[in-house]
């Protein structure tokens, strides 16, 4: 991903935004993601296999500042980089799936480093998992969100 395609993906986040502070957010995001070769290293691996990536984490015990919506945004963001899909899938609670073209233990580090960076995504515990397909179970919620 070129610079000015990785400019791009962030404006074009930020365009689905209309509060100042998700798209403060995502300004903040850029900075750590953009400083962070490692991290700009990861999300930049398109073109590889897209799979779909299960997450699920728990919030520190009566945390006032954790937020599972900046947490969704911050998922959102990264499926996009990663693989140009915006949107995630929330089949239960405590369950995020979205399309990604790295592996789970990159997509663990880059959740890992936004947790220490941000307040609002510093959980208590994470866990990645590769899943071949979309959930099935029964009352599930559908669709991307």
């Amino acid at each position: 991903m070129t610079d000015d395609e990785f400019h791009d993906a962030f404006d074009h986040l930020r365009s689905r935004f209309s509060h100042q502070t998700k798209r403060d957010f995502l300004d903040e995001l850029e900075a750590l993601i953009e400083n962070r070769s490692a991290l700009r290293a990861i999300v930049s691996k398109r073109g590889r296999r897209e799979r779909y990536m299960a997450v699920s984490f728990d919030r520190r015990l009566n945390d006032a500042h954790f937020s599972y919506q900046y947490f969704d945004i911050l998922l959102r963001s990264l499926g996009y980089l990663s693989a140009g899909v915006y949107g995630i899938h929330k089949p239960v609670s405590q369950l995020r799936v979205l399309r990604w073209s790295a592996s789970a233990a990159d997509l663990a580090a880059v959740l890992k480093a936004a947790g220490v960076a941000f307040s609002a995504l510093d959980y208590q515990s994470m866990m990645v998992v590769e899943t071949p397909w979309l959930p099935a179970g029964h009352r599930l919620r559908r669709g991307h969100f």
